[in-house]
């Protein structure tokens, strides 16, 4: 494809040299009345070469061409991909981790014992009702994951948490993150863990069994082959 622009671009440089020397011929052959000098018009500094419609269209599109060809690379590439674009917002991620924090067999968290261990693990009370740990990613603050209430509808009244009781907590984490996936995941597993050590409740994963150090490891080693796939895909 950049060998054909440019035969392109090389025919229609011999069109504009061929418009011109004809022109020029032309009026060497039909010379103004005698004793007056012709002025040939110019437009922006150059002579105005007379050219048709079509010819005009054609060098357009060749220049069209020459600024494709210097564009950085990547322009071309399709955004419709990019979690970052309309097309794709946050809120239609790739993948959600979760994690929970469950009370034991027949006993409930209490609101303000909740509300104690939300704060001391840093996360904080923000949008959608629900609690979020956040970091400094690039000089903004970005969410890395949140925290629901693990009964319907997930939301808190921080209002009201003297007598509200809950099953659990679930911490989720969404994917792509502002840091890696592994980066984010070794946030959230700790805070996780730190929860259950506060509410004295066991942490679980997504089908609510207990936390294994076989499941731990397995999660890791998904969140490296994540992070590997974003890698490829973005040099692509």
């Amino acid at each position: 494809m950049p060998e054909l622009r440019w035969i392109l671009l090389l025919v229609g440089a011999l069109i504009v040299a061929g418009v011109y020397f004809f022109g020029k011929r032309s009026r060497s052959v039909n010379p103004g009345a005698a004793g007056q000098q012709r002025i040939d018009p110019v437009v922006d500094g150059e002579v105005d070469v007379p050219a048709d419609d079509g010819l005009r269209k054609e060098l357009k599109r060749l220049e069209s061409l020459i600024v494709r060809d210097n564009d950085p690379v990547g322009s071309e590439i399709d955004l419709r991909d990019d979690p970052g674009t309309p097309e794709r917002p946050p809120t239609d991620p790739d993948r959600v981790v979760v994690l929970n924090v469950e009370a034991r067999a027949g006993e409930l968290f209490t609101g303000l014992k909740m509300a104690e261990a939300l704060d001391k693990t840093g996360v904080e009370f923000g949008d959608m009702s629900i609690y979020h740990r956040r970091q400094d990613v690039g000089g903004n603050k970005r969410v890395l994951f949140s925290v629901a209430n693990m009964t319907r509808p997930g939301i808190f009244d921080p209002d009201a948490m003297a007598g509200f009781q809950s099953p659990g907590l679930t911490l989720f984490m969404t994917l792509p993150a502002p840091l890696s996936a592994l980066d984010t995941w070794d946030v959230m597993l700790p805070a996780a863990q730190r929860l259950g050590e506060l509410l004295d409740g066991r942490v679980t994963d997504d089908r609510h069994s207990v936390l294994s150090r076989q499941r731990i490891a397995s999660i890791r080693e998904e969140m490296r082959e994540y992070d590997r796939k974003q890698a490829v895909r973005t040099v692509r």
